[in-house]
């Protein structure tokens, strides 16, 4: 197996990188981890597949999602089968950094691949001026624009959604056991606001719209709310970081010759919430099999083959997050919680299950 490049060195070019060595990594930004963009919450199977350095990133756990209106009113309470792990992003990729740094891969900062061919030559305009490399693969992991992705065939133009969020000071007596999901159609259209308790009586407080309907009026709003329900008293969060969020899913030929998209890239996200650390991290996990048995071609084939139950879940998450959308996430959630239904079990991973729950409920309603 020769040199793997990898286009970007965010979590999955990353997590790659540190499975198979001697990669090199070419990222834009001028170190790893920043800017942050993530909440970084994941189950412990995510955490089983990325290993170490997503272990020595856990900040907190939880064990509930508790969805309320934004009067403070409770809808339902969601219980994952496995507890939430909340992970610090920058950390992770720091020390998913250092492991592949550690097995022989090589990361490039302020390295901007601008072009990639299907022979496995990239263009590179870096410290040094413009440059060209050939590896045997190149893995793209651009991120949520997908631009190289989308301009070689290899992904779909995808929704993509605001998410802002950032720290504030608790001032209400919170469970710190519970996420709390804030819904209301109007201000977050199509998605939803959460507090993430970090113990301490500190919190992260956030919200995503989708891209076209986002405002930071939108913004102001839900932390008004916050703070008329006594949440914070803050006049504004600390630290405020943001950025676009994938919801879409894989097109099946996402790879071709000598050229591969993984994670946001290619659409390895979970459609309702945009998390991609899971799909990513079992994307890699598959793809790095594949190369360790194969070669060339036969890899591919091998990696399709593991691959396909993640493609299948995804689309049919796709298929339920755009039905609830078109309901109305706090719809969806009244008429459930209107028809006796407050507690759902759910696996974090895959929502495809409780989301077709939701549609099933709204049409017995309309029935």
């Amino acid at each position: 197996m020769g040199e793997i490049l990898v286009v970007g060195g965010g979590f999955s070019g990353l997590l790659l990188a540190s499975r198979i060595p001697g990669s090199e990594v070419f990222e834009e930004n001028p170190s790893i981890g920043v800017p942050p963009h993530c909440t970084g919450l994941v189950s412990w199977d995510t955490i089983r597949v990325i290993g170490s350095p997503a272990r020595d990133s856990i900040v907190s756990s939880y064990r509930y999602i508790r969805v309320l209106n934004t009067a403070g009113k409770d809808i339902a309470v969601l219980k994952p089968s496995q507890r939430i792990y909340k992970l610090d992003r920058v950390l992770l990729e720091r020390l998913l950094a250092k492991e592949a740094e550690d097995m022989g891969s090589k990361i490039h900062t302020r390295a901007r691949v601008v072009s990639v061919d299907f022979e496995g030559s990239i263009a590179i305009h870096g410290k040094e001026g413009f440059r060209r490399a050939v590896g045997s693969m190149v893995a793209i992991a651009e991120g949520s624009l997908g631009t190289i992705s989308r301009r070689l065939g290899l992904s779909r133009k995808q929704d993509l959604l605001v998410g802002i969020q950032g720290y504030a000071r608790v001032s209400k007596n919170i469970d710190e056991d519970e996420i709390l999901v804030f819904v209301n159609d109007r201000i977050f259209k199509g998605f939803f606001g959460w507090l993430v308790p970090l113990g301490s009586r500190e919190a992260v407080v956030g919200m995503a719209s989708s891209l076209r309907s986002y405002s930071n009026r939108a913004f102001r709003i839900y932390l008004a709310v916050l703070r008329k329900l006594g949440y914070f008293r803050d006049s504004s969060l600390r630290g405020t970081y943001g950025g676009l969020i994938v919801r879409g899913y894989p097109i099946t030929n996402h790879y071709r010759d000598r050229v591969i998209a993984i994670g946001d890239a290619a659409g390895f996200v979970k459609p309702f919430s945009g998390g991609g650390l899971y799909p990513a991290s079992k994307q890699v996990e598959a793809f790095s099999t594949a190369l360790r048995r194969s070669d060339g071609g036969e890899a591919l084939k091998r990696y399709s083959r593991l691959i396909g139950d993640e493609i299948r879940s995804l689309r049919l998450q796709w298929i339920a997050t755009k039905a609830v959308e078109a309901i109305g996430v706090e719809r969806a959630m009244k008429i459930l919680a209107g028809m006796g239904i407050r507690s759902i079990s759910m696996d974090y991973d895959h929502h495809e299950r409780v989301f077709f729950r939701l549609i099933w409920g709204v049409l017995a309603e309309s029935r």
